[in-house]
Parts: C-alpha cells; structure tokens; sequence
C-alpha cells in the first residue's frame, strides 16, 4: 500500500471529476439532440401563424358583400364571415364579439387595420388598396385565420 504517497487519492478524484464530467456533456449532447429532433418535427408540422394548406381546409364559402360597408365579426371560435369579397372603397367595422381581445395581422405589406382588438370594441377601416387577397389572423390564436379579397 502507498498511503505515504498524497497523490494516489487525488488522482482517483481527478479521474472521477473527469468521468463525471464526460457523462454530464454527453448526457447534455442527447438532450439537445432530442430537442433539435423535436424542434424539426414540430416545424414540419406548423407552417407558422398563417398555414395556408390549413386555411384551405377550413375556410367557409366567401361571402360577398355588395353594400359600402361590411362586418366581420370576431367570435370565440373565429372570424365570420372568414372570407368576403368586397370592392375597393368599402368601409370596415372588425367587431370583437368573443370573450377574449383580438390581436389582428395582415399578412401584407398593405394593413387595412392592424393591432388589439379588446373584447366588446369594434374597429374601422376604410379599403383604399389595390384589387387582391389580403389574409389575416389572430395572434393571439393563430388558428383563427380570414381573408378579404378586394375586386375593382
């Protein structure tokens, strides 16, 4: 036995600080790993706050509105109408009707309203943009999707 000799016991030490240390980076590896893998198929899976594939899958029939004014309506289960097909010009009352604000976004450069929308508060907007197909949703829930289609 060597107990004269200090560095015996050290050199077990450092060699366990050292085993523990290599099991811990590669338990953190894994980890990571797995959390990337996670990451990338949950990517795949949401397409972001405006999916259109399940927007298509989802939406109702438009509904055209031939008046100078329209309504959607923001419920606790989305936009109704989810789609209208306005003409240019047309003024636009958003009306919060559910139990919880709206946060709503365009997904264009061109915002015909932009912002929160708290519950039981309307917001207008006037349609002074070009013919086209502006998408929206609620932030808040990004499920809840809708779209204006603007003709000449």
């Amino acid at each position: 036995m060597n107990s004269n000799n200090p560095t015996v016991g050290s050199d077990t030490k450092t060699e366990d600080r050292k085993a523990i240390l290599v099991v811990g980076a590669i338990a953190l590896v894994l980890i990571l790993l797995g959390l990337l893998a996670f990451g990338i198929i949950s990517m795949k899976n949401n397409k972001g706050p405006f999916d259109p594939e399940r927007s298509r899958r989802t939406q109702s029939k438009p509904v055209r509105i031939l008046e100078k004014e329209a309504v959607v309506k923001m419920t606790d289960k989305g936009f109704e109408p989810q789609t209208i097909i306005v003409k240019k010009g047309t003024t636009f009352t958003f009306s919060n009707e559910s139990s919880s604000d709206f946060d709503l976004e365009f997904l264009s450069q061109v915002k015909i309203f932009e912002g929160k929308i708290p519950k039981g508060a309307k917001a207008y907007a006037q349609v002074k943009i070009p013919a086209g197909t502006y998408n929206y949703f609620n932030r808040a829930n990004s499920a809840q999707t809708g779209a204006i289609i603007v003709e000449e």
